[in-house]
Parts: structure tokens; C-alpha cells; sequence
């Protein structure tokens, strides 16, 4: 698991370089984070109903402010967290 949120943040950080404000992934997150397993929701993570499951969204925005009442803890990747919290 650490080597997926290791290899997410590295692939997210570049695109962003990149693509810039068109690559939201930083921003948002992508992929949903179990115990051992990983997500790739098909829709939005906010319609997805995944996040009601306890899964959490591994976020690697440097300037992200998760608001109080949603969860976040670190992620295994420095850097990054997981949460609940699907920025806008």
C-alpha cells in the first residue's frame, strides 16, 4: 500500500507540474484507500456513494485545509493525507 500512495503522489506532483489547473487529481484526489485495497470510482468520488463506506481519499495538495467534522490522517506517502474531505 505505501508503494501505491508513493507512486500516486509522484504521478500526481508531475502531472501537475505539467498539465497544471487542468490536472486536478492534486487537488481532489483520485483514488479511494482501503485497509489493503485501492478504489478507482467510475464516477465522481462525491456521487459515488464510496465515501459513506469509511473508505478515505488520499490527497496530496500541499495547501489543502480539510475543514472540521471530516476526517484526515497521514498518508503513507509524505506529503499526502487521507480523508473524507472532497475539496471543490
Amino acid at each position: 500500500m505505501k508503494a501505491f500512495q508513493q507512486n500516486y503522489r509522484k504521478t500526481a506532483l508531475a502531472a501537475d507540474k505539467e498539465y497544471g489547473d487542468k490536472y486536478s487529481d492534486l487537488r481532489t484526489g483520485r483514488f479511494l484507500i482501503g485497509a489493503d485495497f485501492v478504489v478507482n470510482p467510475t464516477n465522481s468520488l462525491r456521487t459515488s456513494g464510496l465515501l459513506e463506506t469509511g473508505l478515505l481519499i488520499e490527497n496530496c495538495d500541499p495547501d489543502l485545509k480539510v475543514p472540521t467534522g471530516y476526517r484526515k490522517q497521514d498518508a503513507s506517502a509524505a506529503g499526502c493525507v487521507l480523508t473524507d474531505y472532497v475539496p471543490s
